[in-house]
């Protein structure tokens, strides 16, 4: 039954082990930073590969429009925004010599408020519309024909 799936899946995996035998200069520095963040974490090659290979579906389709309406959110109510920007200058940002940085891990383990505007967030504004190819001419309820080649999108 799901012997299709796996394959298609297998033959991203092949393809992007072939792209990663020689990754091009021009590349993202996200995907040479993954690969090497992975690689210096003890990951092996084939789990890296796996790993990156979906990287585009979340963060392309769930992480954007997340990030959007996360902000959208906080912008929309100046008391909460006020409340979040004190708690991430108590636990998230640190003052160094040359500037600050952010302490990313403490985003979700000291900013219960930010988290829950997040999870909230994900909740309220449901970031999923998958899109699909039709394989093969395909007949809904007896009246929707589903051409094969086309493409169908489906909210979540």
């Amino acid at each position: 039954m799901f012997k299709r799936g796996y394959a298609a899946r297998q033959k991203v995996f092949d393809a992007h082990t072939m792209y990663c035998q020689d990754i091009p200069q021009d590349a993202s520095p996200l995907i040479k930073d993954s690969r090497r963040a992975r690689s210096e974490a003890g990951i092996s090659d084939a789990d890296i590969v796996k790993q990156m290979a979906t990287l585009p579906i979340g963060m392309l389709s769930n992480t954007v429009p997340t990030f959007y309406w996360t902000l959208w959110e906080l912008f929309s109510r100046p008391d909460t925004l006020a409340e979040v920007r004190d708690e991430l200058d108590l636990h998230a940002i640190v003052k160094q010599d040359d500037g600050f940085a952010l302490d990313v891990a403490a985003l979700k383990s000291k900013c219960p408020l930010l988290l829950s505007v997040f999870q909230e967030t994900q909740r309220t504004h449901h970031i999923q519309a998958a899109i699909r190819k039709v394989l093969a001419d395909t007949m809904l309820d007896g009246k929707y024909l589903l051409k094969e080649g086309n493409y169908i999108q489906m909210p979540g």
